[in-house]
C-alpha cells in the first residue's frame, strides 16, 4: 500500500482533500482528508487506510494519469502529473493550480465524479442510430460491439452549437465494411467509435475543421478524400 507521504500527495492534488504539508505523518489533517475521500467514493468512512481505500485511491490516480496522456501511470501524483493537470486546466479555462478538481475529473469522465449512465443520457441533438455501421447488418449487428465515444459527442455538440445541424455520413464501422472502402485505414478510429464523417450545411469544411481542432480531445481531421464528398472527418483521442 502507499506510504503516508504518497497518500498525502494524492489527496492534495486530487480535489485538494489534504491541505497540510507532505510530511509523512498520519495526523489529524491526513485522516480528515482520507475521510473526505472515503465519503466521496462511498467507502467506509473511518480514516483508516485499508486495502479497499488504497485500491480506490491508486486506481483513480492511475485513471487520471492515463486520461492526461501519461505513458507511465504509477498511481502517485508527482511533478509531471501536476504539470499535466495544469495543462488540462488551461484547455478548459480553469484555474491552473495543479489540483484536479471535481469539475475537471467530471470532464475527464473519471468515476465517481463522472457518473456514466449511458453516453446518450441528456443528448439533445444526436441519436445512436445515426452512427450505425453502414454495412446494413451484412457484417455486424450495427455497432461493431462499440459505443460512440463521449468525447466525440462533446466535439459534435460543440460544432452543432456554433453552426447548426450536423449530419453524420459515417459513424461506427466494422472491420469488414471499413476494409471495403477505398482509401480506408486498417487502424481507422471509426472502428473504435472515436470518429465520424460529418456534413454541416451551415458551415464550410474549413470552418468545421478549425473548430474541431480547438476541442479538448481533438485528434485528427481531414477532408477531400475521393469518397467523402462534402463531408469532413473528425476524430478524438
Amino acid at each position: 500500500m502507499l506510504s503516508v507521504k504518497s497518500r498525502q500527495k494524492n489527496l492534495k492534488y486530487l480535489c485538494g482533500y489534504y491541505k497540510g504539508k507532505i510530511d509523512g505523518k498520519n495526523g489529524s489533517q491526513t485522516k480528515a482528508a482520507l475521510k473526505a475521500f472515503q465519503k466521496q467514493c462511498k467507502l467506509t468512512v473511518d480514516g483508516v487506510y485499508g486495502i479497499k481505500t488504497d485500491k480506490k485511491l491508486v486506481g483513480i490516480v492511475k485513471s487520471l494519469q492515463k486520461k492526461l496522456g501519461g505513458k507511465s501511470c504509477p498511481g502517485v501524483i508527482g511533478p509531471i502529473t501536476v504539470k499535466r493537470i495544469k495543462a488540462k486546466q488551461k484547455i478548459y479555462k480553469m484555474k491552473q493550480n495543479g489540483v484536479a478538481s471535481g469539475e475537471l475529473l467530471k470532464k475527464l469522465h473519471i468515476s465517481p465524479w463522472y457518473v456514466k449512465k449511458t453516453v446518450w443520457t441528456g443528448q439533445k441533438y444526436f441519436k445512436k442510430s445515426e452512427f450505425k455501421c453502414e454495412c446494413g447488418g451484412k457484417y455486424c449487428a450495427g455497432y461493431n460491439g462499440k459505443e460512440v465515444d463521449p468525447y466525440l459527442l462533446d466535439m459534435l455538440n460543440a460544432i452543432r452549437k456554433k453552426y447548426g445541424p450536423v449530419i453524420i455520413t459515417s459513424g461506427i464501422r466494422c472491420k469488414r465494411y471499413n476494409a471495403s472502402l477505398k482509401g480506408s485505414s486498417a487502424t481507422s478510429r471509426h472502428l473504435l467509435g472515436k470518429a465520424a464523417d460529418i456534413y454541416v450545411p451551415g458551415a464550410s469544411k474549413s470552418q468545421v475543421m478549425a473548430l474541431a481542432k480547438k476541442q479538448p480531445h481533438y485528434h485528427y481531421t481531414y477532408t477531400n478524400a475521393s469518397n467523402m464528398g462534402n463531408a469532413v472527418h473528425v476524430d478524438v483521442k
